[in-house]
């Protein structure tokens, strides 16, 4: 990571002299063309009349596993290629709706599946909205409620599908967030975006049956309570031309431990000539950190249009999955 943003550092040094196109007049007549960091939202909401949809790409390799003493274990890699299609519709001129449905390709060891992930809907209210020429020191504000519907299968999984036929989690999930973000000019019409959001998601109980989302086997049959998650992401985005912006988020996951009641159900052993009946299921999860960061650059053509692309990684993690993203995402906005 250290050399990644040395790199940056050294290339973009160039750019930091291009002026932006284009006679710009004052600086305060300058609005910022930014498209977002992945990860972190911003504090303001889309008003009434316009509309924001922002389809993102994201390539997964899920290639270890960090144990409960922060190492990480090799496991057979999970393929899994995701395609997102937020969507922000102004309600209001302080509230905005977002719809997300997802789906997804998965591969692992020869097999593959198309799966229909977990689609959300979410309410965004603006509590204070920064303007031009941020002049101030206060940020935007907004709070949301989000709430995730179990649209992908969860249960009754294949075990010759290695995993991959899974797409959801089988609960009803509600979010609720709070979000700033923070436009900073400086001399030369250049400017840094900073976002912070804080977010709590407690899902509902659900029954699972078979080999399903948390582990189990073979007749497994009983009551999961999914861990609750607390997500930090910190975001900047800083823009060095009229249309160049670098941007990065980090955050960090943090999870209580899932619970299972019910009966376990079996797994089949490797060595299943020695124990045909296989060993006991597992519905169980510990408690789990994960913590990540998004390295991406930006292109944007106006300010309703841009493109993003980037790297998702893992830094470190307990309990939790260790991946390599690539990211692409075009946003308009109108």
């Amino acid at each position: 990571m250290k050399k990644w943003c040395l790199l940056v550092s050294i290339t973009s040094l160039p750019l930091l002299t291009t002026a932006f196109e284009g006679e710009l007049g004052s600086q305060e007549e300058i609005k910022p063309w930014f498209t977002g960091p992945i990860l972190a939202t911003s504090g303001n909401v889309v008003p009434i009349g316009h509309i924001n949809f922002q389809p993102y790409i994201i390539a997964f390799a899920r290639t270890s596993f960090y144990d409960n003493h922060w190492n990480s274990q090799p496991i057979d890699t999970l393929w899994n290629l995701q395609f997102r299609t937020p969507g922000w519709i102004g309600l209001t001129q302080w509230a905005d709706l977002k719809l997300s449905p997802v789906w997804s390709w998965n591969y692992r060891d020869g097999q593959a599946q198309w799966t229909l992930n977990d689609c959300s809907a979410q309410l965004s209210i603006q509590l204070y909205k920064d303007t031009l020429p941020y002049k101030n020191w206060l940020p935007s504000i907004k709070v949301c409620l989000r709430e995730t519907f179990p649209t992908g299968k969860y249960q009754k999984l294949n075990p010759d599908k290695l995993g991959t036929d899974g797409g959801g989690m089988g609960t009803y999930a509600t979010a609720v967030s709070i979000n700033f973000s923070k436009i900073l000019s400086f001399p030369g019409a250049q400017f840094l975006n900073l976002r912070l959001n804080a977010l709590y998601s407690f899902p509902t109980s659900l029954h699972v049956k078979g080999f399903n989302a948390y582990g189990g086997g073979a007749g497994t049959d009983g009551i999961v309570d999914p861990e609750k998650t607390v997500i930090l992401i910190f975001a900047f985005e800083y823009a060095f031309t009229r249309n160049w912006v670098i941007a990065c988020d980090f955050q960090g996951l943090y999870s209580s431990k899932t619970h299972f009641r019910g009966k376990p159900g079996m797994v089949p052993r490797s060595d299943s000539d020695i124990n045909p009946a296989g060993i006991p299921a597992r519905s169980e999860n510990q408690a789990a950190i994960q913590y990540s960061a998004t390295p991406s650059i930006e292109y944007n053509w106006s300010e309703n249009v841009g493109v993003l692309a980037g790297v998702w990684l893992t830094l470190g993690g307990k309990n939790s999955s260790h991946f390599t993203t690539g990211v692409i995402t075009l946003n308009y906005y109108r």
